[in-house]
């Protein structure tokens, strides 16, 4: 699936951070897209079903060279980027973004997927956070790393292929992440029953470092 129609339409920025909050779910809202999955969703490709372990995901045949693997992470790149991602870089044809998915051991079936890029021209950072369709929505994603703090964020849309959740990265988030070792979304019902979703963060410096 073209990556085009994977990518959710953020709203231009408005004054404060929480406008610009409540404004972007709102946008998410009314869009009704999916967001940056590189599948086309949450079911995972083939290749991907067998294995247990945090992954760095494979390239879409579309795009025009292979992925770049950094560590758990995979660089995925567009010479079309959709509504809200920022531009390729100036003397760049491609805007390039990095994605992680995590696969149930028991089921075989994506749990978390997370794609991290750049947003609005000034070039915003933001992970998006996507879960399957019954998971606990009340309380939003919490994210934390190597178990400290890092924001909760609330599920701006959901589909039937799972719901998505957005997440502006400020400077000391990606200097947590980088110097993190392994992050943790957690999803908590409004009757306290939790789900922990674990990611890892071996490569993302890297990774990160390539699409900046």
């Amino acid at each position: 699936m073209p990556l085009k129609s994977d990518f959710v339409q953020f709203p231009r920025e408005t004054r404060s951070r929480a406008g610009a909050r409540r404004q972007t779910a709102a946008g998410l809202a009314a869009a009704g897209l999916a967001v940056a999955l590189a599948t086309g969703g949450l079911a995972a490709p083939a290749a991907a079903q067998t294995q247990v372990q945090p992954q760095a995901q494979a390239a879409p045949q579309e795009q025009t060279a292979p992925a770049k693997v950094f560590g758990d992470w995979a660089q995925r790149c567009t010479p079309k980027p959709p509504p809200g991602a920022s531009p390729p870089r100036d003397g760049e044809l491609e805007s390039c973004f990095i994605v992680q998915q995590f696969v149930d051991p028991s089921s075989q079936r994506p749990v978390l997927k997370i794609t991290i890029g750049f947003f609005e021209p000034g070039r915003r950072p933001a992970a998006v956070l996507a879960l399957p369709l019954g998971v606990p929505l009340a309380r939003g994603a919490h994210v934390s790393v190597d178990g400290n703090d890092i924001d909760t964020v609330p599920f701006q849309i959901c589909r039937r292929d799972g719901c998505q959740a957005f997440l502006p990265l400020t400077d000391d988030m990606v200097k947590s992440m980088k110097a993190g070792s392994k992050g943790q979304v957690t999803v908590q019902s409004s009757q306290g029953e939790g789900l922990n979703l674990p990611f890892s963060l071996k490569g993302f410096t890297a990774g990160y470092g390539s699409i900046q």
